[in-house]
């Protein structure tokens, strides 16, 4: 299941970037003069869309980093709670753990969703 959501989630992530990197940048923004405030350079369009890019990237890693590192078997039960709680995975999905876990999994999603309503 974990590489199930893993997958997913970098497939999520490649799509958002590509919809960030094909933004068109405004030709008013293209076209606009070199700036200066208090002796500091006003940031170009490319460089902002650089920073926008730059920043989901990074975000991204940490997410993935606090998910994924150091998958243990405490760890295991919490990342695949995640992906379930998040909708990553499915209810099919976490049908193959026995019984108990899969009874534990649900009842936890079921009260976190009433929590939110």
């Amino acid at each position: 299941m974990i590489h199930i959501g893993l997958e997913r989630e970098c497939e999520k992530f490649v799509r958002d970037m590509q919809m960030l990197s094909n933004k068109p940048i405004p030709l008013r923004e293209l076209n606009a003069r070199y700036a200066e405030v208090n002796g500091f350079s006003v940031e170009g369009p490319w460089h902002k869309q650089f920073i926008r890019i730059f920043k989901l990237t990074d975000k991204f890693n940490h997410h993935v980093a606090r998910r994924y590192d150091g998958m243990s078997g405490g760890h295991y039960l919490e990342c695949v709670l995640g992906l379930y709680i998040e909708g990553i995975i499915s209810e099919e999905e976490i049908s193959t753990p026995s019984d108990e876990p899969r009874a534990f999994l649900m009842n936890y999603k079921k009260m976190v969703d009433e929590e939110h309503l």
